[in-house]
Formats: C-alpha cells, sequence, structure tokens
C-alpha cells in the first residue's frame, strides 16, 4: 500500500470507525438494561426498512447490517467532523472539545428532526427504545470523546497552522 493511502486512511476513516466502535461495543453492554444485547443493531436494521424480530432478539442479517450501517455511518461523521476541524484548523483540547460540541449538535438533529418526522412512529419507537437514554448518551459522548483524542494525536493534525485572526490578515493585505 501507499503511504499516502494509509495517511489518508487514519486521518479520514479510522478514527470514525474506531470511535464507532466504542459506541457500538457500549450499546451492546446496555443494551440488556431495556431489552437485548442486540437491540441496537436490530433497531438500526428496522430503521433502514429490514425486519427485525419484535422483541429484539438475534437475528443475524438485522444484526449484521445493523452494526455494518452502525459503523457506516460513524465513519462518515467522523470525516464529516475531521473536515470541519481541518477548516478551523482545530489542534489540542480544542479538538476534544469541539468533537462533544459536534455530537451535541448532531445527536439531536438526527434523531428529532430527520428520524422523527421521517420514521412511522412504531418504527422511531423500537429505535428509542433498543437501549437505556443514558447507555446512548454515554454512546454519544464516548463516541465524541474517542474521536477528538484520535484527531488530536494524529500527526497529520499537529502540522495544521492555526489560523490568522482576520485584522492580521487584513492589514497584510
Amino acid at each position: 500500500m501507499k503511504t499516502s493511502f494509509v495517511k489518508a486512511l487514519s486521518f479520514w476513516v479510522l478514527p470514525g470507525l474506531i470511535a464507532g466502535a466504542v459506541f457500538l461495543a457500549i450499546a451492546l453492554i446496555t443494551g440488556p438494561l431495556a431489552t437485548t444485547v442486540w437491540g441496537m443493531p436490530d433497531a438500526i436494521a428496522r430503521v433502514i426498512g429490514i425486519a427485525a424480530p419484535a422483541g429484539y432478539s438475534f437475528a443475524p442479517v438485522p444484526v449484521v447490517v445493523g452494526v455494518a450501517v452502525h459503523l457506516a455511518l460513524s465513519i462518515v461523521l467522523g470525516a464529516l467532523f475531521t473536515a470541519l476541524a481541518r477548516w478551523l484548523r482545530l489542534r489540542g483540547w480544542k479538538l476534544v472539545v469541539a468533537s462533544a460540541i459536534f455530537i451535541s449538535i448532531e445527536t439531536p438533529i438526527a434523531l428529532w428532526v430527520v428520524m422523527h418526522n421521517l420514521l412511522p412512529a412504531a418504527t422511531f419507537s423500537f429505535f428509542l427504545s433498543a437501549i437505556p437514554w443514558w447507555g446512548s448518551v454515554l454512546g454519544h459522548y464516548m463516541y465524541a470523546l474517542i474521536l477528538g483524542l484520535l484527531l488530536a494525536r494524529n500527526p497529520a493534525v499537529a502540522a495544521w497552522k492555526t489560523r490568522q485572526p482576520a485584522s492580521k490578515l487584513e492589514a497584510r493585505a
């Protein structure tokens, strides 16, 4: 593999994938406190139109699809945050704080603006009931923390130059 491909993979894909895997682990651990260990993957599968067992029990196809969709969305959100952080040239602790702010904005938009309005009430309720609310909050913020820390530790981020204040830029013109 070319070095540039590996660098691009570690910069754009791996932070979201690793953070998503941590979130998934939290969901699988907390799921049995509300439904079953397979609650979240089943709920994700049902949201995208795949029949999932009514009692959140194990069925291979919904579980595999739910896990794959969860990880794919984690990668996409991680890449989106990485692009935003790159544009803002965030580094260090500001990057970690920004990831928490990002997830604090993204989660309600995804749940209440998009899913609540697009999904039938029964499907939305099935999704929300899959894991305890605190497990979801913990999972989202662990995702943000891991994403921010992985990006902050990435050598490519350390090489970013900080943005100049507008007044200095105008003075140079």
